[in-house]
C-alpha cells in the first residue's frame, strides 16, 4: 500500500519535468534522483501518509502543467481546458490526506499571479468551476472526515507565541542530500545550492516577463523556486518549529529541490 504511491511519485517526476522542460535529460536525472531518495524509500516501508499525499500532489502538478499550461489532452482523452478543475480536486485530496500539504494550493495560486493577468484568470470559467469543486470537496472533507477543525490543528502546531524566529527548517536540505560517508562533502547538496543560484539568476534576468515568455524552462524554474520558498515560509513564519521536525513534513519542496540538482548537473555537463 505504501510502496505503490512511491512508484507513482517516481513516474510522475519524469512526466512533470517533461512538461516543464524540453530537455529530457532533466526529466531523466530528476526521476533517477527521486528513485533513490532515501527519505521516500524509508517511508515507503512505513504506514505514513506523506508518500500518498505526495503522489496526489504530483498528479495535480502534472495535470496543471500538461493541460492548463501546455494545452495538451490529459491521459490522452480529456480536453486540457478541464485541467484546472481536475488539478484543484487532486490538491484538495492531497490536503485531505495530509493537511500540511495545503501549500500545493498556494503553489498554483501564486504561480498564476506571476504568469497571468488577474483579468485573464477571472474570465476563465474553468477557474470558477475549479473553485466551486474545491469548496465543495473541502466542505465534505472537513465535515465528514476530520474530527478536529483546521483551526484547532493549526493552533496546536503553530508556535508563533512560544519561540522566537529560528532557521531550523533550513536543515531540510542537508537532511535530504546528506552524504552518509562524510558530513563535510555532499555532492548532491552542493549541486542543490549551485542549482538554486542558477534558477534564481535565470528568474532575475526574466523578471517582469513571466507572463509573456512561451519557453517552459523559465516557468519551470519559477514553479520550482516558489515550491521551495512557500514550503519553507510556512515552517519559518507560521509553524515556527521548536526543532527540526521530520523530513517527510517538507515533501512539498522535494520536486523543486530535485529540479535544482538536475538543472545544475546539466549546466555543468554542458
Amino acid at each position: 500500500v505504501e510502496f505503490i504511491p512511491s512508484l507513482v511519485v517516481v513516474s510522475l517526476t519524469f512526466y512533470i519535468c517533461c512538461s516543464l522542460y524540453n530537455d529530457k535529460r532533466i526529466a531523466i536525472a530528476s526521476m533517477l534522483l527521486v528513485s533513490v531518495f532515501w527519505e521516500l524509500l524509508f517511508n515507503s516501508m512505513r504506514f505514513h501518509l506523506e508518500g500518498l499525499a505526495l503522489a496526489f500532489g504530483f498528479l495535480g502538478t502534472y495535470v496543471f502543467f500538461k493541460g492548463y499550461e501546455n494545452k495538451e489532452k490529459l491521459f490522452g482523452k480529456i480536453d486540457g481546458k478541464w485541467a484546472m478543475p481536475i488539478a484543484a480536486f487532486l490538491i484538495v485530496i492531497t490536503y485531505g490526506i495530509r493537511r500540511g500539504f495545503f501549500v500545493y494550493g498556494l503553489f498554483f495560486l501564486i504561480y498564476l499571479l506571476f504568469t497571468k493577468k488577474i483579468s485573464v484568470i477571472l474570465k476563465d470559467k474553468y477557474n470558477w468551476i475549479a473553485l466551486a469543486i474545491s469548496l465543495i470537496a473541502l466542505f465534505i472533507i472537513e465535515k465528514f472526515f476530520f474530527d478536529a477543525s483546521i483551526t484547532e490543528v493549526a493552533g496546536s502546531y503553530s508556535h508563533v507565541s512560544d519561540i522566537p524566529f529560528n532557521l531550523y527548517p533550513l536543515q531540510v536540505f542537508s537532511s535530504y542530500f546528506q552524504n552518509i560517508f562524510s558530513h563535510l562533502f555532499s555532492v548532491l547538496l552542493y549541486l542543490f545550492w549551485i542549482g538554486i543560484a542558477f534558477l534564481v539568476d535565470n528568474l532575475f534576468i526574466h523578471r517582469g516577463f513571466y507572463g509573456k515568455i512561451r519557453e517552459n524552462k523559465v516557468k519551470g524554474d519559477l514553479f520550482a523556486i516558489l515550491s521551495i520558498i512557500i514550503t519553507l515560509s510556512y515552517f519559518l513564519f507560521f509553524q515556527r518549529v521548536q526543532e527540526f521536525v521530520e523530513p517527510r513534513w517538507y515533501y512539498p519542496l522535494l520536486l523543486g529541490c530535485i529540479i535544482c540538482i538536475s538543472r545544475a548537473t546539466i549546466l555543468i555537463t554542458d
